[in-house]
């Protein structure tokens, strides 16, 4: 493209957007950010960043472009009530093209948050006529028309290659700025910070680590944050997560931000959340430790914790070489007929081959852990529910897998073991281990537990933790499933439709609270009663 008379290189997508987006008669005023910031000059990306909310809370329209093919279903808007509760009942073939949407890459970029949420937040943050614009080749739809599917990965059992929770906590995180500008919420911005950072980091990736945290900081009130947290690109990235790692655990002593560390980053310690991995999870405010000490000029912290049991068995990430379709979709030969056509026929087959071949690594994997099928080990109902928790499966789906040869070609039951197999390759891609109680756990994306590591949990904190004895101190490892025995009262508006109302946002603001309320009252009692057994370590 020519620039201020001089030709300047765009990417080949930017140079569709345009040729897409411009008028055919009469000029169109747009503001690209690959344009408007030179992204080689630092001193200019650094003041830049916190100018760009203004530039998406100001626009008039906020177009997002995201290629040049669209899905009918989708841009037709056809997810009515009807429609959410027949997907619920059949594997679909809508749901695949809205997974097949979900993955551009658009829906994995860390800076996208700021583009979809800061945009004139409405009064109807779910849709409203300031609603971004998702523009896809000819066609467009509001943001808003993505926000019913994506619900359903949560409903069926669906593995996606796509990032439906980015799109939740998007609609999330723009009900979270409403409280904000609105005065509703009770949080500092420090806070918020951290809540931002926690969700947002879920499914989304960033070309410069360091836009993992300036992305977002765009939703806080202006001036909210000390002078050395401001933008600057000549930073390293461990600077920044450093500082930001003390400064927010100082402010805050919520330590449910440990859940993010990766312990991906050599150069960081191991208790810095580098927020290559979200938590998400409704809140993470529950209790501030009362207990937290920073060592050694900020290289180490003194914390208070539990340990609960010791890991005595890993195996490894596996990747299962075996591909299937997730989803069984049937056609017969004519509208009266009870025959299913040839293509139909062949998919049944080809699904069926495929679930045997799984069936067959999974007794191998079995195998090596329980010298059997974990079905003859003689297990406990309750560490076998704990087996069964770590692959996916529920005990029907899990016993028929296992006696596949006996498949009577219960169609039904086929569609479960379809989205079961898949559930089982995406959890084996994680490490899974064995305490010293028997019971087995999944750990989380890139946590490689070893054989002596222990799980804990920390006061201040909800979740468990991997922990890694070294010499006098401890690594922090990364999490592990399970979490202090809270309420459960988890308390969510019950239809994306029907936010907007008053009397449904009064009612879940009380229930939140008393919810809260509630956990931190149960998460207190907790280290009453286990007092004696609650020790400080150091993490470095």
């Amino acid at each position: 493209m020519t620039l201020n008379g001089a030709s300047y290189p765009i990417t080949k997508n930017l140079e569709s957007a345009i040729r897409h987006l411009r008028r055919r008669e009469g000029s169109r005023t747009l503001w690209v950010d690959a344009v408007g910031i030179n992204q080689l000059d630092l001193d200019e990306r650094s003041s830049q960043v916190l100018r760009m909310k203004d530039i998406y809370e100001q626009a008039t329209r906020v177009v997002i472009w995201i290629g040049e093919r669209v899905f009918w279903q989708i841009a037709k808007g056809e997810y009515d009530q009807e429609v959410r509760e027949e997907l619920g009942k059949t594997f679909f073939k809508e749901i695949s093209l809205v997974d097949a949407l979900l993955r551009r890459p658009w829906f994995t970029r860390t800076w996208v948050i700021q583009e979809a949420v800061v945009c004139m937040t409405p009064e109807d943050y779910i849709a409203g006529p300031n609603h971004p614009i998702i523009v896809c080749g000819q066609s467009s739809i509001p943001l808003s028309n993505l926000a019913i599917p994506t619900t359903q990965f949560d409903t069926l059992p669906v593995v996606s290659k796509g990032n439906p929770a980015g799109i939740i906590w998007i609609f999330e995180l723009r009900r979270l700025r409403h409280e904000i500008i609105t005065g509703k919420t009770r949080l500092t911005p420090i806070e918020q910070l951290s809540l931002f950072l926690a969700k947002g980091s879920a499914g989304f990736e960033a070309t410069d680590a360091r836009d993992k945290i300036y992305a977002f900081l765009g939703l806080l009130p202006p001036e909210s944050l000390p002078p050395h947290l401001q933008p600057n690109y000549t930073y390293s990235a461990d600077k920044v997560f450093w500082d930001y790692a003390t400064y927010i655990l100082k402010e805050t002593r919520y330590l449910e931000i440990l859940a993010c560390c990766s312990s991906s980053r050599p150069g960081l310690p191991s208790w810095v959340p580098d927020w290559k991995y979200g938590l998400p999870v409704a809140d993470i405010h529950l209790g501030k430790a009362s207990y937290l000490r920073f060592l050694e000029d900020n290289s180490k912290i003194e914390v208070e914790c539990t340990i609960l049991c010791r890991i005595v068995l890993v195996t490894r990430p596996i990747y299962l070489p075996v591909e299937f379709p997730q989803y069984l979709t049937l056609e017969f030969e004519s509208e009266e007929s009870v025959h299913l056509d040839t293509p139909s026929k062949e998919s049944i087959v080809t699904i069926v081959q495929a679930v045997v071949k799984v069936s067959y690594y999974l007794l191998a994997i079995e195998t090596k852990i329980f010298g059997c099928k974990a079905l003859d080990a003689g297990l406990e109902a309750s560490y076998l529910r704990s087996w069964m928790f770590v692959i996916g499966l529920d005990e029907q789906v899990y016993r028929t897998l296992m006696n596949i040869r006996q498949y009577d070609g219960d169609l039904d039951m086929l569609q479960k073991l379809c989205g079961g197999c898949a559930m089982i390759k995406e959890n084996l891609q994680y490490a899974v281990y064995k305490d010293d109680h028997g019971n087995f756990g999944r750990t989380g994306h890139g946590v490689l537990p070893e054989l002596g590591d222990m799980i804990c949990y920390i006061k201040g904190a909800a979740f468990r933790f991997i922990l890694r004895p070294e010499d006098s101190e401890w690594r922090l490892v990364g999490t592990a499933p399970g979490e202090l025995p809270l309420s459960q009262a988890g308390v969510e508006p019950e239809d994306l439709k029907g936010v907007n109302d008053p009397k449904i946002l009064d009612h879940y603001e009380k229930t939140k609270e008393l919810g809260k309320f509630e956990d931190l009252r149960m998460m207190e009692d907790y280290w009453e009663a286990n007092k004696s057994k609650t020790r400080r370590i150091v993490l470095h």
